[in-house]
């Protein structure tokens, strides 16, 4: 699974019964370090979490955003198309470094030494949203 391939994982895991694909997800914003050779990508998912933690419960989150950061990133290419969505498939190489294939809204593909899961929030989005 995807998020085998990271380090920082277990809270994310730890929300979910069966951890779901990315597929359909919004990325809200998909930031590029020159200087650090790193990628940054935060995501809206549009699957909500199992196992809601009393925090969410309380305040009513209805929806999940995770921020993963990508290190020592090999060149790549960068495309936008249409619409909002996209499909994000990370794989773990022998090597132990990470593919990731985004398609969709933006499309790249890109190989990093290592990758993190920097947060995972809970939030609550509008009915109109949703």
């Amino acid at each position: 699974m995807w998020y085998e391939c990271l380090t920082n994982n277990v809270f994310l895991c730890n929300l979910f019964d069966e951890v779901p694909e990315l597929h359909n997800v919004i990325i809200e914003q998909f930031d590029i370090s020159h200087y650090a050779h790193c990628i940054r990508m935060v995501i809206n998912a549009p699957f909500f979490v199992d196992n809601v933690p009393l925090k969410w419960k309380q305040r009513n989150y209805n929806s999940l955003s995770f921020t993963l950061d990508f290190y020592s990133i090999t060149p790549f290419e960068f495309s936008l198309d249409q619409g909002k969505r996209s499909d994000i498939s990370i794989f773990c190489k022998q090597n132990s470094s990470i593919i990731v294939e985004i398609k969709g809204r933006i499309n790249t593909s890109f190989v990093a030494e290592s990758g993190r899961i920097q947060t995972v929030e809970g939030y609550k989005r509008n009915a109109c949203e949703l």
